[in-house]
């Protein structure tokens, strides 16, 4: 059974790679044909060890809170020059996200800057092991992503989808030292609540989808089952229309095949109802995800909040009062929850006079 499932999982890696690969190169003709400059340095695996805050892809002493486990983290840097300013892309956070979702996005402002885009642990094509993802999880990846140089020692700017806001801003809150590092944060379509923790709002209904949790961990066989009847290209298809998407003629099969492929991984549940569930949300109401943006703010970190024109009327209530916050831009892009793979030439185009905005202030 255990030989089984190593080859199982090892099939499911080889068609994972051939496939980015290929794609890749589909991609690459692409922006060659349309006469865009794509200078890549490679979409490649690095290793990544829970238990510092200054990874620089090395080995650490792991912490025993993680069990000792390496992460071969995938990652994208498509590099422009050595004097153009750094740009780190951290996805949503989601059973069928990934870094490709960026993808146009980055080649559109590559003319530009450096962009290093990257899969959260237990998400994307980064490793999956079979055990739950905690938010400290996450949480000691964007400290150590943060703290990482990249191709030269200047600050970066941070862009984050949807959860990975929260993420960045509890970072950049709890350690000082990572605002040095950090020029700006643009978070598109940011949210800090979990889809049922949205719909269900009693504290009851939370202590009840925390028992759901601990039993589809005791039994990952159940979760996983569950989770491949949630995650079928039909219901990916519905969601994406309904509310990921603002146009549903903008789902195309192409986009559903890759979100497919990604939610067939042998250990894709795992992280999965973690996040469905809301064990990876940091803030448990919206006060406390506004203290955090606010506390950021005021240190004197720039922060834009690109807003979807057509998002659902809960994430635009959350945005709403983010943008409120006196020390946060609002920028309206179209799109729902996912304008960077919808319109990636408005947001590329908005994002681009965000960062030459800022990097001008600290140039």
């Amino acid at each position: 059974r255990a030989l089984h499932s190593r080859l199982r999982i090892s099939a499911h890696q080889m068609i994972l790679r051939h496939y980015t690969l290929t794609r890749l190169l589909k991609r690459e003709a692409a922006s060659a044909a349309a006469g865009r400059r794509w200078v890549r340095t490679g979409t490649r695996a690095v290793e990544w060890t829970p238990g510092s805050a200054h990874n620089r892809f090395r080995e650490w002493r792991s912490s025993a809170a993680v069990g000792n486990r390496k992460y071969q983290i995938r990652k994208s840097t498509l590099f422009c020059s050595e004097d153009a300013p750094e740009v780190l892309y951290l996805p949503a956070i989601s059973s069928v996200s990934s870094f490709h979702e960026f993808a146009d996005c980055a080649q559109l402002l590559v003319d530009r800057f450096n962009v290093t885009s990257l899969d959260w642990p237990g998400f994307g094509e980064s490793d999956r092991p079979p055990q739950p993802v905690s938010r400290e999880l996450l949480l000691e990846f964007v400290e150590s992503m943060l703290a990482t140089p990249g191709q030269r020692l200047r600050p970066i700017h941070v862009i984050a989808g949807g959860h990975a806001g929260c993420y960045v801003l509890r970072a950049l809150r709890q350690h000082n030292y990572l605002r040095a590092r950090v020029a700006s944060v643009a978070m598109l379509c940011p949210t800090w609540k979990a889809p049922l923790v949205s719909a269900l709002e009693s504290h009851a209904s939370r202590r009840s989808l925390s028992t759901a949790l601990r039993l589809l961990q005791a039994f990952p066989s159940l979760g996983s089952l569950l989770f491949r009847s949630f995650a079928s290209e039909s219901a990916i298809r519905k969601q994406y229309e309904a509310h990921v998407f603002e146009s549903p003629s903008s789902v195309s099969e192409e986009l559903l095949l890759d979100k497919w492929r990604l939610a067939q991984h042998p250990n894709a549940h795992w992280g999965a109802w973690a996040y469905i569930l809301g064990n990876l949300d940091l803030h448990h109401t919206r006060a406390e995800f506004l203290t955090d943006a606010k506390l950021v703010g005021d240190s004197g970190m720039p922060i834009v909040c690109m807003a979807g024109r057509r998002s659902p009327p809960r994430t635009a209530a959350e945005m709403r009062a983010l943008c409120d916050l006196e020390a946060v831009r609002k920028v309206e892009v179209p799109g729902a929850l996912l304008p960077q793979e919808e319109y990636p030439e408005p947001v590329a185009k908005a994002l681009a006079t965000w960062i030459e905005e800022q990097d001008a202030m600290i140039a």
